[in-house]
């Protein structure tokens, strides 16, 4: 869920590693808003928070920023669908820092919390069949549209983590570092992902 101007272009990637005790600080630093927060919503608004704060400073202005989380919508149907289920059964879990909001780790949390909240089993009832389909269309519309105009910064975010991707063996033994694969000329990058995913025991 993709605003119509967000942007394709050279981007730098950078890898941050979060080990489990600064994963646990951050998630204490959250809990006054959120019991024991997710650890994928705990950093995901951490990075959101930091990146956020840095374009306001460098850009000398103050612009709303909005978040994308991709949420797994099999367990969210009734009855819940296999979890192997070919195909791309994710929504976008939204959520806003409006100008001059607060940034601090909890009120974040709270906010990425609560867009996830909103996609449910009654969300899943409501886009399906054909009317579901063109309900869905126009509310992914205004989404686009109501962002890219206001000049919102725009970030997305996806996880990986606990999908077994240390466990895939294809012949030649498990991986021992998995990473993202590269842009190129043909394929740029989109600017502002946010992708998690487990490290190994090899760090």
């Amino acid at each position: 869920m993709l605003p119509s101007k967000h942007k394709q272009s050279k981007c730098v990637t950078r890898r941050i590693r979060f080990n489990a005790s600064a994963i646990s600080a951050l998630k204490e630093k959250a809990a006054p808003a959120v019991p024991n927060p997710s650890r994928v919503v705990t950093v995901t608004s951490f990075i959101w928070k930091c990146a956020t704060a840095a374009s306001r400073a460098k850009g000398g202005s103050v612009k709303p920023s909005v978040l994308s989380l991709a949420v797994n919508l099999r367990n969210r149907c009734s009855p819940p669908l296999p979890e192997y289920t070919i195909g791309n059964n994710v929504w976008g879990a939204v959520a806003f820092s409006l100008p001059h909001s607060e940034l601090e780790l909890h009120s974040v949390v709270a906010g990425l919390t609560d867009g996830i909240a909103k996609v449910n089993s009654e969300f899943v009832e409501e886009i399906k069949g054909e009317e579901g389909l063109l309900k869905l269309a126009e509310s992914i519309k205004q989404f686009r549209e109501m962002h890219s105009n206001a000049g919102a910064d725009y970030y997305a975010a996806t996880s990986v983590c606990n999908g077994g991707l240390y466990d895939a063996d294809f012949g030649w033994g498990k991986p021992i570092w998995v990473s993202i694969g590269n842009g190129s000329a043909d394929l740029p990058m989109l600017t502002n992902i946010i992708f998690l995913m487990d490290t190994s025991k090899h760090g």
